[in-house]
């Protein structure tokens, strides 16, 4: 592995995300950061960790500087609103689909 890396640090946080460790997943995101600050993978991470841990003033910042930065790395996305539930419908117009649970 290679500490200098974004990429661990994201893939570190993911697994603590999904271990139910925020803590580690919130320091494992800051390093990330601290290497690429505008990773979107990180602030995703980042947004999760800090909800978990009931910081949701930290969480709408965090939600709202990763909607900042895809303003200026992909102009025709849309969002919704933090914290809300979302339905989503998708039509696929190929050979596979790929089936995803949250």
């Amino acid at each position: 592995y290679n500490q200098n890396n974004a990429r661990y640090w994201c893939n570190l946080a993911k697994v603590c995300n999904q271990n139910n460790n925020f803590q580690y997943a919130e320091m494992a995101t800051q390093k990330a950061l601290e290497i690429d600050p505008k990773n979107l993978e990180a602030y995703t991470n980042l947004g999760l960790a800090l909800e978990q841990q009931n910081k949701l003033g930290e969480a709408k910042k965090t939600y709202d500087y990763f909607l900042s930065l895809c303003d200026h790395m992909y102009p025709k996305y849309k969002s919704g609103v933090f914290g809300a539930d979302m339905q989503i419908n998708l039509i696929n117009d190929g050979p596979v689909t790929f089936m995803l649970e949250t």
